[in-house]
């Protein structure tokens, strides 16, 4: 029930995902990522699934990287949109840019909630021991 009023919160602010700020340090981090590794990098991010009603997302997500991210980047969200966009990776696809897969970290996983913050927090303070 939470998180269904959070969604409807995002749902009732027009273009929410064109106007979200990045996290302090993400830009910053980015850049370094993607200066060190350069095409190797690979920053994948994606949108709300079609049954949480938010019909702007992949529109919105689009002009986002346009106004934030590397050139590369924005050079694949320069095409038009279209609906077979799901993340990052389906935009640079249709443009032709080549892809490559790796098999995932285990402990590699998207962070969408308090809960996931707690894991991640554990996953980390066990590892560094």
């Amino acid at each position: 029930a939470e998180d269904d009023a959070m969604w409807e919160e995002i749902r009732k602010a027009e273009h929410f995902y064109d106007r979200l700020e990045p996290m302090p340090g993400a830009v910053e981090m980015f850049d370094a990522v993607y200066g060190r590794y350069g095409d190797r990098c690979e920053i994948l991010t994606g949108i709300p699934k079609p049954r949480r009603g938010i019909l702007t997302a992949g529109e919105d997500k689009t002009k986002w990287v346009r106004r934030l991210l590397s050139e590369d980047i924005k050079d694949a969200y320069s095409q038009a949109f279209d609906t077979s966009f799901t993340d990052d990776a389906s935009v640079v696809a249709k443009k032709g840019i080549p892809l490559s897969f790796c098999a995932g970290e285990r402990y590699n996983f998207k962070l969408t909630s308090p809960e996931d913050l707690s894991l991640a927090r554990m996953i980390t303070s066990s590892l560094s021991r």
